[in-house]
């Protein structure tokens, strides 16, 4: 199973319903920890998940973005709360080493039955113990940030009950120093004989949600994934002609990157984001930053799934 980690943020609800609505099936479950405080998009993007054969984990608790105070999260609680218990999403817990027994106590008792998962930012051993203590019996499944140390957790739950997020994307200060093609993953390959239940990573994101907003674009660019002969996962970055924020548009740029991809299409799985990218180049289509992200997102998401 690929596990991929999302933001909830609008670029990446998109690319899940675009996957969802090619009538995809593979073997993904998203964990979606939304940052945003209005839940429309969440709410649509779980609604067409549960039309399709694919499901999804939630964070219950999430404290990034806008959602970093306590009166923001209670506000959202209210609005998330009917639409996680009304969908087939899996509800998770966020812990840490500052995570009480009581309050994961409350989470388990508020999801008393149906499958519950705990989506681990830090700790060890002490933190292991009391989640294992007081979800007896539940058989959660454990996602651990890159920069987790699992082993407690493994100990407590199992290897085949935990999942490593890998933070396998190599970003660079601006999109004119990408380039070239640079492997991303062979966790797709390697899970399998560890004993793991998938593998997980942040697409072609950062592990924490970033404000992309400023300027004009400098380069666009197209990060795009794909399967390699020995089955470990490639990405390749297509950098716009034009690099100087004074000159062309967004739109212009992301046509100049995708005539870069064109000769290299074949290499790529006809993926829903591939597909657009695809028409876009095609017809000249000019579109924005943001349906560049949606699209890449997207292929990642169905290259990944498909790459075992």
């Amino acid at each position: 199973m690929y596990f991929p980690y999302l933001y909830g943020l609008a670029s990446e609800l998109l690319a899940l319903r675009d996957l969802v609505g090619s009538q995809y099936a593979g073997p993904v479950l998203p964990i979606i920890e939304p940052v945003k405080s209005d839940t429309a998009n969440l709410r649509r993007a779980l609604e067409a998940i549960d039309e399709s054969s694919l499901r999804s984990v939630v964070v219950t608790n999430p404290s990034l973005g806008e959602l970093r105070t306590a009166a923001a999260q209670r506000a959202w609680w209210v609005e998330a709360e009917p639409i996680i218990r009304s969908t087939h999403a899996i509800p998770a817990i966020e812990v840490d080493a500052l995570t009480s027994a009581s309050q994961v106590r409350g989470f388990v008792n508020s999801f008393p039955i149906g499958e519950l998962a705990v989506s681990v930012r830090a700790g060890g051993g002490a933190l292991a113990a009391i989640v294992a203590g007081e979800m007896a019996g539940r058989n959660p499944q454990i996602v651990c940030h890159h920069n987790v140390d699992d082993a407690d957790f493994v100990a407590q739950f199992g290897v085949s009950n935990v999942i490593r997020l890998n933070d396998s994307f190599n970003r660079q200060p601006r999109n004119a120093d990408y380039g070239g093609a640079e492997w991303f993953s062979s966790a797709n390959r390697s899970f399998g004989p560890a004993g793991r239940p998938g593998f997980g990573d942040y697409t072609v994101m950062s592990p924490l949600p970033m404000d992309t907003r400023g300027g004009p674009a400098g380069a666009v660019v197209v990060h795009a994934t794909y399967v390699d002969a020995s089955g470990d996962l490639w990405i390749e970055h297509y950098v716009s002609d034009t690099t100087d924020r004074d000159e062309g548009t967004a739109a212009e740029k992301l046509l100049e990157a995708l005539a870069k991809l064109r000769p290299d299409r074949s290499n790529y799985l006809d993926s829903p984001g591939m597909s657009s990218f695809d028409k876009i180049h095609d017809l000249a289509i000019r579109t924005s930053l943001s349906m560049n992200k949606r699209l890449q997102i997207s292929h990642h998401l169905f290259t990944a799934g498909a790459a075992f």
